[in-house]
C-alpha cells in the first residue's frame, strides 16, 4: 500500500518519470482501484451535489451504478486508445498503457470535493475553475501517461485520445440508432 501512496504522489510531483516507471511496472491492481475510486468519488459527489440527477434507485444504489458505468466508460476508452496508438507506432502492453493510465486520474480523487463545492451557492463558480483545473491536469497527465507506455510522441498521444473518443462515440451512436430502429418495428 505504502508504495502505491508513492507511486501517486510521485504521479503529482514528477509525472513524466512517476508514469515512466508506472508503465515498466505495470501495477494493474492498485491502478484499477484508483479509477475505481475515481468514479465512485464522481458519481457520490454529482448525486449529492447536483439538483435534479436521477435518483430512482436510491442514493447507494445510484451512486454504484453510476459509479461502475463510469468504470467500465473509462475501460472501454483505455481499451480503443490501446488500439488507435498501434497506428501511430505505439509499442508495449495493454498492461502498461492500462496502468499508466489509471494512475493519471488519480487527481480525479480531489474532483469529488470539488463538485461538492457546487452545493454551496456562493462557491459554486471556485468549484466549476477548481474542477476544470483538475479536468485539464487529469487530461495532460493522461496524454503523457499514454506518450510514456506507448513510445509515441506527444502529438501522436494527443489524436489518439481524440481518435479514440470520437471512435466510441460514432460506435455507441450506431448501436442507439440500431436500438431506435429496433424498438421502432
Amino acid at each position: 500500500m505504502e508504495r502505491v501512496i508513492d507511486m501517486s504522489y510521485a504521479v503529482l510531483m514528477s509525472p513524466v518519470s512517476a508514469l515512466r516507471s508506472v508503465a515498466n511496472e505495470e501495477p494493474v491492481g492498485p491502478g484499477l482501484g484508483i479509477l475505481f475510486l475515481v468514479s465512485l468519488t464522481g458519481a457520490t459527489a454529482t448525486n449529492v451535489a447536483i439538483p435534479g440527477v436521477p435518483m430512482q434507485m436510491g442514493f447507494g444504489a445510484g451512486v454504484l451504478t453510476r459509479g461502475i458505468g463510469t468504470f467500465i466508460l473509462a475501460l472501454l476508452i483505455i481499451g480503443a486508445i490501446h488500439l488507435v496508438s498501434t497506428m501511430f507506432g505505439g509499442a508495449g502492453s495493454f498492461m502498461s498503457l492500462l496502468s499508466s493510465i489509471c494512475f493519471a486520474q488519480f487527481p480525479g480523487l480531489l474532483n469529488g470535493p470539488a463538485t461538492l463545492l457546487r452545493a454551496i451557492p456562493p462557491l459554486a463558480p471556485v468549484a466549476t475553475v477548481l474542477s476544470l483545473g483538475i479536468g485539464i491536469w487529469t487530461l495532460v497527465l493522461t496524454i503523457l501517461a499514454v506518450r510514456e507506455s506507448r513510445g509515441i510522441s506527444t502529438g501522436h498521444s494527443i489524436l489518439t485520445g481524440v481518435f479514440a473518443v470520437v471512435g466510441i462515440s460514432i460506435f455507441a451512436g450506431i448501436l442507439a440508432a440500431f436500438a431506435i430502429l429496433s424498438a421502432a418495428f
